[in-house]
């Protein structure tokens, strides 16, 4: 189900991208609060330049990190603090990050998927997500690979198989 906090998308560079969400404190309330809500113990968001450049894809990418302190600091944001608690991440991955690079396999067929390989149910999504045709292609191996990621927080250990974002957490 998807979660609408009621950051709006823009075209905004630089600081007034922040400002127009009210301004990094903001921002890491929110999302500390949404980590605290629904307690992730992994995260995989946007990397660092946005895949293309898009703003608010490299704001949240640069926040999160700091959310994830945040949400397991019980000194910060007491209102998400004594409604859900504190939460610790125990990983993260950005999109295209060189950093502790794995590669996932997007093409095995899952019954949660209804048969369908997680590339085929992203394809469809993406085919919904048409403000972004133009600029971006879901293709593997070339300039936004959908396969690269980088685990760049991690307080159970890093990846030693390389392919999957789970590695390490108790199932």
């Amino acid at each position: 189900m998807p979660v609408i906090v009621g950051l709006k998308d823009s075209n905004d560079i630089g600081r007034a991208g922040y400002e127009q969400w009210g301004g990094e404190n903001k921002i890491d309330h929110i999302l500390s609060g949404l980590i605290r809500k629904y307690k992730p113990h992994v995260i995989v968001t946007h990397d660092l330049n946005g895949e293309y450049g898009h703003m608010q894809h490299r704001i949240i990418a640069k926040c999160i990190e700091k959310a994830i302190h945040s949400a397991a600091n019980q000194a910060k944001y007491s209102d998400t603090l004594a409604e859900y608690g504190p939460w610790s991440v125990e990983k993260l991955y950005l999109h295209l990050s060189d950093t502790n690079t794995i590669y996932m396999n997007w093409f095995t067929p899952d019954d949660a998927l209804f048969g369908k390989t997680p590339i085929e149910v992203a394809e469809i999504a993406f085919q919904e997500h048409v403000s972004q045709l133009y600029r971006y292609s879901m293709e593997d191996g070339k300039k936004y690979d959908y396969t690269k990621f980088g685990l760049v927080y991690t307080n159970v250990g890093p990846d030693k198989q390389k392919n999957d974002f789970l590695e390490n957490i108790l199932r």
